[in-house]
């Protein structure tokens, strides 16, 4: 078992700093899929009118349709807080997952570097 007490100040090689480690390296994907999202949500909304159905397969279609609460209408009647309520918890989720990827990288990076 790796002695972790020995790897305090330890710093990654230039190498490494290039790039994010090890799981950070995936954010391009998290990225890809947000920017794919926004972009297919403006595509339906300036084509779509509202509840416009589209048929893609017989048992799908998409239709634009507004939800102004929060799964399926939950708090639709609230007066607009709980969009901010809930934005600040994705944002606080997202931070802490990211801090414990980084975190996990940083642990993975030194058990790699320490001599056996």
């Amino acid at each position: 078992m790796p002695d972790h007490k020995s790897d305090v100040g330890r710093q990654m090689p230039g190498s490494a700093k290039k790039w994010l480690p090890g799981q950070l390296s995936w954010l391009w994907l998290t990225t890809l899929i947000i920017v794919l999202d926004q972009w297919t949500k403006h595509e339906v909304v300036a084509v779509f009118t509202l509840y416009e159905r589209l048929e893609v397969f017989p048992h799908f279609n998409l239709t634009l349709a507004y939800n102004s609460g929060a799964a399926f209408s939950f708090l639709a009647d609230a007066g607009g807080w709980q969009r901010w309520f809930f934005t600040a918890i994705a944002v606080g989720a997202s931070v802490m997952i990211l801090i414990w990827l980084a975190r996990r990288s940083e642990e993975h990076t030194s058990e790699l570097q320490s001599p056996a």
